[in-house]
C-alpha cells in the first residue's frame, strides 16, 4: 500500500496515539508515543519469538503492533471497538495476526488464563473502579512465572500534577509510606474524568501482593507522579477475599 493510501486510511479514524506506523507515516494522535523506545526502557527484549504477550488497553495498538514486530504472539484488549478507533486500520496496513478483545481488564475471558508469558498493563489502573480485580486478572490470565508490566499514576508527588494537591506537598510527604490510595471525586491532572483511584507507591506494591504478584519492582517519575515497573506472577498464591469456616 502505498503512502498516500495509507494517509487517506488513517485520516478516516479517531486516535489516541501519535506513532510512526510505518517508516516516515505517523497517526494522527494527541499522545505521542514512541513504543520501541518505551518498551526498551522497561527492559522488554528485542527478540519475543514463541512469547505470548497480552496487551491490555491496547486502543489503536501501537504497543501491539511492537510487540508483534519484535516476534511475540499479541492479543489486544480493550473497551474500545476496534473499527471506532484506527486498531483495524494499522492492522490491516501492517498485514497484522494480532487478535483484538473488545472487552474490560475487569471482565477477564476465562479461555485466556494461564496462557501469556508478558501481560503489558500500562495506563490502565487508574482508571478502574475496580483495580484489585484487575490486577487478580491479569494474575489469572499469566502463566507461572509470567511478567506483568505496568505504569500509571501514582499519588506521591501528585502536588506537581493536580490542582487539589497544589499546596499540600508536606502533607504528600507525610503519607507517602503508607498503603492508601486517592479517591477521585471529579476530574485528576489535566480534567480528567476518567480516574478512580491514585495510589501511593506503597499502596501499588501492597495491590500487587494482594493481587499474587512476587519480585517487585516499582520505579516513580517525579516530575509527573507516574509508577513503571513490573512484577512476576506467584504460582503458588492463593486468592481469596475473607477466610472460611
Amino acid at each position: 500500500m502505498d503512502k498516500k493510501n495509507i494517509l487517506a486510511l488513517l485520516k478516516k479514524k479517531e486516535w489516541y496515539h501519535s506513532f510512526e506506523l510505518v517508516p516516515g507515516v505517523f497517526t494522527p494522535g494527541r499522545v505521542m508515543v514512541n513504543p520501541a523506545r518505551v518498551l526498551d526502557a522497561v527492559g522488554i527484549a528485542a527478540d519475543l519469538d514463541d512469547q505470548k504477550v497480552l496487551d491490555i488497553g491496547a486502543w489503536d495498538g501501537p504497543y501491539t503492533f511492537e510487540f508483534e514486530r519484535r516476534g511475540a504472539q499479541v492479543t489486544a484488549l480493550d473497551i474500545q471497538n476496534p473499527d471506532h478507533t484506527g486498531f483495524n486500520v494499522s492492522k490491516r496496513i501492517l498485514n497484522s495476526k494480532a487478535v483484538y478483545i473488545c472487552g474490560s481488564v475487569c471482565d477477564m475471558p476465562q479461555q485466556l488464563n494461564n496462557q501469556f508469558d508478558i501481560v503489558f498493563f500500562q495506563g490502565v489502573y487508574y482508571h478502574l473502579k475496580n483495580p484489585l480485580l484487575a490486577f487478580a486478572n491479569v494474575w489469572n490470565v499469566l502463566k507461572k512465572n509470567g511478567v506483568v508490566y505496568f505504569g500509571g499514576a501514582l499519588l506521591d508527588h501528585a502536588n506537581l500534577v493536580d490542582p487539589l494537591w497544589k499546596d499540600k506537598k508536606a502533607l504528600l510527604e507525610k503519607i507517602s509510606e503508607l498503603p492508601i490510595a486517592y479517591f477521585v471525586k471529579d476530574n485528576y491532572g489535566s480534567n480528567d474524568s476518567s480516574c478512580w483511584f491514585i495510589p501511593t507507591k506503597c499502596c501499588l506494591d501492597h495491590w500487587l501482593v494482594a493481587s499474587g504478584f512476587k519480585d517487585i519492582t516499582i520505579h516513580v517519575s517525579v516530575e509527573n507522579s507516574l509508577s513503571s515497573g513490573k512484577a512476576i506472577k506467584d504460582g503458588n498464591f492463593k486468592h481469596f477475599e475473607h477466610e472460611k469456616r
